[in-house]
C-alpha cells in the first residue's frame, strides 16, 4: 500500500494574541500495488483540535478549511487506515511524517513494515538528501505531478506507489 497525506495549516490564537502553529492531516489516499485507491476522503483534524485548545483558528494555508469541515473525525479515519495497512507493506515518501501526523503508532505500522522513498540512497541527490516527489516523479517516471498550489493525496500516493 501506498499513503498520501496533504495538510492544512493553522494557527490557534489564544486570548493574548500568542499563537501556535500547526499542520494537520486534511486529505490522505491509500492505494494498492496497483495504484487504484482504497482509501481516499478528506479528513477534519482541525474539529479535534480545536475542541481541545478552545482558542481561535486562523487558516494559514494548504488545504481550505472549507474543504475538510463536516468531514470525517481524524480518530475516525485513522481505524479505517489501520484496517486497510494491516500486515502489509507501507510506502509513503516522508512516510514518517505523514504517519506521525495521522497518529499512526509503531503497533498499527511497525518499522519493518515501512518503507520511505526519501530514505533509499537511488532515490536521493548528491549529497544523500531526499528529493521532492515531483522531483522524484519527473526524474524517475518523465511525468509532472504536482503542479500549481494544490497538491492531490491520490496522484501523490499512486506516484509514490509507482
Amino acid at each position: 500500500m501506498a499513503v498520501d497525506v496533504e495538510y492544512v495549516h493553522v494557527r490557534l490564537v489564544g486570548a493574548d494574541s500568542r499563537y501556535t502553529k500547526l499542520q494537520l492531516p486534511a486529505e490522505v489516499c491509500l492505494v494498492d500495488s496497483e495504484g487504484t485507491p482504497v482509501v481516499l476522503t478528506k479528513i477534519d483534524a482541525v474539529t479535534e483540535v480545536v475542541r481541545a485548545e478552545g482558542q481561535e483558528l486562523v487558516h494559514d494555508g494548504g488545504i481550505p478549511l472549507r474543504d475538510v469541515q463536516g468531514q470525517p473525525l481524524l480518530s475516525e479515519v485513522r481505524k479505517l487506515l489501520a484496517e486497510w495497512m494491516g500486515d502489509r507493506l507501507v510506502v509513503g515518501h516522508n512516510l514518517s511524517k505523514d504517519l506521525l501526523a495521522l497518529g499512526m503508532t509503531e503497533r498499527m505500522v511497525p518499522a519493518d513494515q515501512r518503507r520511505d522513498t526519501m530514505m533509499y540512497a537511488s532515490l536521493q541527490d548528491e549529497k544523500g538528501r531526499g528529493r521532492a516527489l515531483a522531483e522524484l516523479a519527473e526524474l524517475k517516471l518523465g511525468r509532472k505531478i504536482q503542479r500549481g498550489d494544490r497538491h492531490s493525496a491520490e496522484e501523490d500516493a499512486r506516484a509514490t506507489m509507482e
